[in-house]
């Protein structure tokens, strides 16, 4: 029954500095890791501190400093990275690995440094941060696009051939509602049947029966309306080109004047 109002990008990813004093909303500074490898200073109008990015890694393993007490530390003093360390990989090309990048990240008011942090995608809970007053949060995730309606996923179904591990068919019905309350419908997603919504094509990519999750592949096309007016134009040339042939066939038809 997850709701969610945003799709994650499999290549790109971002540094969320999250304000968390509200407990009614969350505000979210999100700063692309672009940034993070440049090393110069962020300063961002929303956030009371400076982020001053030490280190980056495009790719890295993290493994508790208890495995390998006598390994390099981490570089961070605050958060979990004291008690980690990190493993520089080779940053992979395949279709089916992921990297996962890291940074070493400081943070700085105006009266001198807070502290370094080391942030990475393999650290899922977000490590927090009190100043002047306000909590905020720090995690690195996949950049998140944003839309304007949710899909709350209501029931999976996986079916496999009788005897075998082969799956048959994966489908999943979802709710899609949209923020001005105009649609609010269920629809089911299964192969070969994606939904269509909002110039988005959301195709079942993945499935897990077991923990009830399943996972959309979002595909944005932007010339999805050119196969409509491929249509509409060779529908119209060929009305004008059976209007010319009937044009001729009525004026050869016609009797000539004695």
């Amino acid at each position: 029954g997850e709701t969610k109002s945003y799709s994650e990008s499999q290549l790109t990813n971002e540094l969320a500095v999250i304000d968390t004093t509200d407990p009614q909303f969350d505000e979210v500074v999100a700063i692309p890791t672009a940034l993070l490898e440049k090393s110069a200073p962020i300063q961002h109008p929303r956030l009371p501190f400076r982020l001053q990015p030490k280190v980056s890694y495009p790719n890295a393993g993290l493994h508790m400093r208890s495995e390998a007490p006598n390994a390099p530390p981490s570089g961070a003093d605050q958060g979990f990275g004291p008690r980690l360390i990190v493993q520089p990989l080779r940053i992979t090309y395949k279709p089916d690995e992921r990297n996962t990048p890291a940074a070493l990240v400081e943070l700085a008011g105006a009266d001198g440094p807070l502290g370094t942090w080391l942030v990475s995608t393999l650290l899922e809970e977000p490590q927090t941060v009190t100043f002047q007053g306000r909590n905020w949060a720090l995690v690195l995730r996949a950049k998140r696009y944003y839309r304007p309606f949710t899909l709350s996923l209501l029931k999976v179904t996986h079916d496999k051939y009788p005897g075998t591990e082969i799956p048959k068919n994966f489908s999943s019905r979802v709710r899609l509602r949209a923020d001005d309350g105009r649609v609010d419908r269920e629809v089911l997603i299964y192969m070969n049947n994606p939904l269509r919504y909002g110039g988005l094509t959301f195709y079942q990519y993945q499935m897990d029966a077991a923990s009830h999750t399943s996972a959309l592949q979002v595909v944005r096309n932007p010339s999805w309306r050119l196969p409509y007016v491929a249509c509409v134009l060779m529908g119209a040339g060929l009305v004008i080109q059976f209007g010319i042939h009937l044009f001729g066939f009525v004026r050869k038809r016609r009797p000539t004047p004695a």
